[in-house]
């Protein structure tokens, strides 16, 4: 309950925050050149300085609005599975915020049940969201790993880090991405001291009709 109310809480946030402000701008700038045209200016000048104005916040707000959608549900979860959407989720993450980002690989990466796939994403979506907000930090690294018994998943960054018996776990999210991992039998766990960085430890046991695959951890992808 917690993690699905802290997630329509993030999508409100980022509407109100990033497209709503966009739409109020383009209506003001629409109310504008109503008024002119009202009364009557002969300013084309203006009037297509205006347009050109109104036109970028459309776009930019269309951009805006694609990537929410975008990271509610990206397509390539669906069609190639977690390991490929966390390396492009990674990637664009460090497009966007300017943090260097590492994604490495351990094991051979199996398709999950949606619900698994979905979950461990959404973990790795709200501790880079965290690490953008909170860390300050220069570089963080995505870590997923495929044993023979489960699937780990390791986001860790280079931060100031927190004292979390001090802050507790509520404020970034954490409770939440707890919530997600129990309710595959797994566990989240955050690791974290001041001025030494934040590392977000999820592990779930594979699926009963995984366990019977057989993995080799000795080669590492690095992306």
């Amino acid at each position: 309950v917690e993690a699905q109310e802290a997630e329509r809480q993030r999508i409100a946030r980022e509407l109100h925050d990033a497209t709503g402000q966009a739409l109020t701008a383009i209506a003001l700038g629409l109310r504008g050149m109503e008024t002119q045209l009202e009364r009557g200016t002969s300013d084309t000048a203006m009037l297509s300085s205006n347009v050109r104005e109104i036109k970028s916040f459309s776009t930019n707000a269309l951009g805006e609005l694609r990537q929410i959608i975008s990271d509610l549900r990206p397509p390539i979860l669906d069609d190639m599975g977690l390991a490929a959407a966390l390396k492009w989720y990674v990637q664009g993450f460090e497009g966007r915020r300017g943090i260097a980002g590492t994604f490495v690989l351990e094991g051979a990466p199996l398709r999950l049940p949606s619900e698994f796939e979905t979950v461990l994403f959404r973990i790795a979506q709200e501790s880079l969201t965290n690490v953008a907000k909170h860390a300050e930090a220069s570089a963080v690294t995505v870590l997923l790993r495929f044993t023979p018994g489960t699937v780990s998943l390791l986001v860790e960054d280079d931060g100031r880090g927190f004292d979390a018996n001090t802050r507790g776990l509520g404020g970034w999210g954490l409770l939440g991405m707890q919530e997600r991992a129990s309710l595959l039998g797994g566990q989240c766990r955050v690791d974290s001291t001041a001025g030494e960085g934040t590392r977000v430890w999820t592990t779930v046991p594979l699926p009963a009709e995984l366990l019977e695959m057989n993995y080799d951890t000795s080669k590492p992808v690095v992306g």
